[in-house]
């Protein structure tokens, strides 16, 4: 993630304005802070409660609640982020059910804002690849653990592909109460967004 000295705001003026945007947001007021002398920080949508489905008969799976946030983010930045484009843009996924129905979904629009030319990926896929901005959405929820999401090079993928700016929308209670093999890398990860102040819960609020 995109955390030190190349992480300063006068070298991503977008990332600037997103912040700027995020932090704006009647959801986030008063509960997410600024990075430290202004570096930019990742911020996580915590879509805590969501439903994570499995396709039936294969081993794929599909969240419609984080879908939908991560939708209303990229139209969201879309609509307030002057300058930036579709093309701009990435949504990493880790299943190729999910990454489906986005790409379905992107094909509508929303709120008569243009998504289909947003990329969409899996990391598996993305490896080597780079956007100016990054949104990552789990799909696994605390319903079903997080599955092959654990995945410590899936992880390192997933968070290093930004150049400007990086939102995950995902469940923190996805490892559940119990230490399980294989977690620690995904716990770390949450634990750095609380530690930072960069927790947005949404709780079934709209992202306004």
């Amino acid at each position: 993630m995109t955390d030190g000295p190349s992480s300063s705001v006068f070298n991503h003026p977008f990332a600037g304005k997103i912040d700027d945007l995020m932090l704006s947001l009647n959801v986030a007021k008063g509960k997410v802070k600024r990075g430290p002398q202004g570096r930019i920080l990742p911020i996580l949508l915590d879509v805590r409660g969501s439903i994570c489905l499995q396709v039936e008969g294969a081993t794929s799976k599909y969240n419609p609640r984080m879908r939908f946030y991560t939708l209303a983010c990229a139209t969201l930045l879309l609509e307030k982020v002057l300058g930036l484009t579709p093309e701009m843009i990435c949504i990493i996924v880790p299943y190729l059910a999910e990454l489906e129905n986005i790409r379905q979904s992107l094909k509508g629009g929303l709120r008569n804002i243009r998504l289909v030319d947003i990329e969409t990926a899996t990391a598996d896929s993305f490896q080597g690849w780079e956007a100016k901005v990054v949104l990552w959405t789990m799909v696994s929820a605390e319903n079903t653990g997080p599955g092959f999401v654990k995945d410590k090079e899936r992880i390192c993928v997933s968070i290093t592909r930004h150049t400007d700016y990086f939102i995950t929308i995902g469940d923190s209670r996805v490892c559940g109460n119990k230490l399980l093999e294989g977690t620690a890398t995904l716990r770390k990860l949450f634990d750095w967004f609380k530690a930072h102040d960069r927790v947005i819960e949404m709780g079934g609020q709209e992202l306004s």
